[in-house]
């Protein structure tokens, strides 16, 4: 019996061998032993989590408590008798046994993300592969798992509410997809594969983290060389080489001061060795995520042959995607990729007219160092695209309160800030815990019930050493208790206003964290997810907001006048925003061709292939015409080569598609109904 295989863990979790003593087959658990008062560990019980105490070394500490908890309610569940198996008795206590780890592993996860010490983020990864590989072993419990199939078959289930059964189908899709139905050699064979998968996502990671923040271009007095490049960037790298105690320029991948050379200037000898230094990302014999792209594509084909499916691609797909099959969800990404065919032509031709005119060249194909600059030759005359910025409307602080004005609106509900305690010295009767003075905490409630949903903390800034990503974590899911949600914003803000991208990037992240602590699933595995070619939805909605000038004008005043942002300023900036020239999109197309391709058609396509050669086969009728293969992008795409994304990167256009259909809802000939924002909120999110 084929059996579906999913992600190991939820977006928090993956991992390496677990070093704590685990007692999950049925011998005898553990005795757990007693919590210091000020145990990190106690923190998941109370409202607000007491983030100072969560230390990697601390927490590692006291992951044999965690364990030990786990164990006991575990073995609770073993004595349950077949024949009265039921969810009171199987599924609801197991999923309450998981939740203190799982809790823990969010933490960690969260924590290394907004972390600023390289050497105490790893730590906090490391537990999180540890929190990880022990989730497998119990989704190994062969007791438990018969348990769970009886109660299922009892005819007391078909009278369950449909949340309560659909949450039984997903437990039992994840021990599946853990293997449990295999005979033991081949489950064996799959949890030495899941093992390290999970260590490899994190080197793959780890190695664009590391490339990304040393990888740079030492420029020196060669002004002629920099010819083009504006006075701005020089001297941002001109600053980058002082403070290194250099000469010249310093131009870095990290402050994306070397990507502005390779689009801006206009000595070829510039843009070449731009390009030299940024194909070292991820691609040096230290950072080789090309071994580690050959190698995570070997494990996932082979551990789909393990659970019956010709291909990862199949295997991700089924029962927990809308788009069942690899094929049906590569034929989604190439009707599109089909659909702006066309226009990406004419574009193509635009972008090598542009080129050879001002290179006083008569080419075809472009030597890829060149690419960037052409593109933006093309953006520079394209009146579609010139720039609005309408930054000086966006202060920070009062894009951020009109934006949660309008999510409180929308989704009726009602947002409060906490005064939060970092520094000594705070009140910590009225303060809530946070790990950074920039750190802000928010409570959401229901604004029927004033019911308290859950917390979202918001990392908005960047500061040295911390992750330049936007993201949303999920902390604590509350679904089975009194306690609320727990989410972080992670957000690389640098100034004191917006730009129209960041803005979008900010209702795209609270999209997610709302969507989770607005979640009333009955079991953690409910809440947020659903498919996991949805998990984009939600975020992709709230960022739509972003774009229209109706709701802009709601909040957009210049940071020094106040005055209101011009309506025509306003649309312009939209309007450009959504029409994104083609090539962009095409950018994002070829990624998700390239992941659905080198997961479907590994044997035919990328086995014993170099991994660039393999990936670039497969982009290159839908690329600008380029007289070398560069390095695949998919070398600088975590999200691939990690359970959440692989085979299931075209979910970001999949819910972009999903997303406009609900939103053109809200359209009314007068502006927006926001009165469906609560009949969204309820029944869909």
């Amino acid at each position: 019996m084929a059996v579906k295989l999913k992600r190991l863990l939820s977006v928090f979790a993956t991992g390496i061998w677990l070093q704590t003593p685990l007692c999950v087959c049925g011998a005898e658990p553990l005795p757990a032993p007693t919590a210091p008062a000020d145990s990190p560990l106690l923190s998941y019980r109370t409202v607000y989590p007491q983030w100072a105490a969560m230390t990697p070394q601390r927490m590692q500490q006291e992951l044999k408590h965690h364990v030990a908890e786990l164990e006991a309610a575990l073995e609770e569940i073993r004595k349950v008798n077949p024949q009265d198996a039921c969810w009171e008795n199987t599924f609801a206590p197991f999923e309450q046994a998981l939740c203190q780890i799982r809790f823990m592993g969010a933490s960690a996860a969260a924590l290394s993300g907004v972390c600023s010490e390289a050497e105490q983020r790893q730590q906090y990864q490391a537990l999180c592969r540890e929190i990880s590989i022990l989730t497998v072993k119990v989704f190994h419990d062969d007791k438990i798992w018969s348990l769970m199939k009886a109660a299922v078959a009892s005819p007391a289930t078909q009278s369950l509410p449909p949340q309560q059964r659909s949450a039984m189908h997903r437990i039992c899709c994840r021990f599946k997809s853990n293997g449990a139905d295999l005979p033991p050699e081949v489950r064996a064979r799959a949890t030495k594969i899941y093992e390290e998968l999970i260590q490899l996502g994190y080197a793959y990671q780890r190695n664009i983290e590391e490339s990304v923040s040393t990888v740079q271009l030492h420029v020196t007095e060669q002004v002629g060389m920099l010819n083009g490049v504006p006075g701005r960037l020089l001297l941002r790298a001109r600053n980058n080489a002082k403070r290194d105690g250099k000469k010249g320029f310093i131009f870095r991948v990290e402050d994306n001061t070397l990507r502005w050379l390779l689009t801006t200037c206009k000595s070829e000898e510039g843009r070449k060795l731009a390009w030299e230094a940024w194909c070292t990302l991820a691609h040096t014999e230290q950072h080789d995520n090309v071994a580690l792209a050959a190698r995570i594509l070997a494990l996932r084909h082979e551990l789909a042959h393990c659970e019956g499916y010709p291909s990862y691609a199949d295997a991700v797909g089924d029962q927990l995607r809308m788009l069942t099959t690899g094929k049906e969800a590569l034929a989604f990404v190439d009707e599109m990729l089909l659909r702006m065919k066309p226009a990406f032509d004419a574009e193509v031709a635009e972008i090598l007219r542009l080129y050879n005119e001002a290179e006083h060249k008569n080419v075809q194909a472009l030597p890829p160092w060149d690419l960037p600059y052409a593109q933006n030759l093309y953006a520079e005359q394209s009146t579609a695209l010139q720039s609005n910025d309408i930054s000086d409307y966006l202060p920070t602080k009062e894009a951020l309160r009109g934006a949660l004005a309008l999510f409180s609106k929308l989704y009726s509900i009602r947002i409060v800030e906490r005064e939060t305690m970092y520094l000594p010295g705070a009140d910590p009767a009225s303060a809530v815990q946070v790990w950074h003075p920039s750190v802000a905490c928010y409570e959401v409630y229901d604004k029927e019930s004033s019911a308290l949903q859950g917390l979202i903390y918001l990392d908005m800034f960047d500061r040295p050493g911390k992750p330049t990503v936007a993201q949303a974590s999920y902390v604590r899911d509350s679904s089975n208790g009194t306690l609320p949600h727990v989410a972080i914003v992670q957000l690389n803000i640098s100034g004191d206003t917006l730009s129209h991208r960041e803005l979008c990037a900010l209702f795209h992240e609270w999209g997610h964290a709302l969507q989770f602590v607005m979640g009333q699933g009955c079991v953690y595995s409910q809440n947020a997810f659903g498919q996991i070619d949805f998990i984009e939805f939600a975020s992709t909605f709230n960022a739509l907001w972003a774009n229209e000038p109706q709701v802009l004008a709601e909040f957009a005043r210049h940071y020094s006048t106040g005055e209101p942002c011009p309506l025509p300023l306003l649309e312009a900036a939209c309007r450009n925003h959504a029409e994104y020239s083609v090539s962009t999109v095409m950018d994002r197309l070829r990624d998700f061709k390239v992941d659905m391709e080198m997961h479907l058609f590994y044997e035919e396509k990328f086995k014993g292939k170099d991994f660039n050669e393999a990936a670039y086969a497969v982009v290159k009728p839908w690329m600008v015409p380029l007289t070398e293969t560069p390095p695949s992008h998919m070398l600088l795409v975590p999200h691939c080569m990690q359970a959440l994304y692989g085979a299931n990167f075209y979910s970001y256009m999949w819910c972009e598609v999903m997303a406009a259909d609900a939103f053109s809802r809200f359209r009314t000939p007068d502006g927006f109904d926001f009165s469906l924002g609560l009949e969204l909120r309820r029944a869909i999110f």
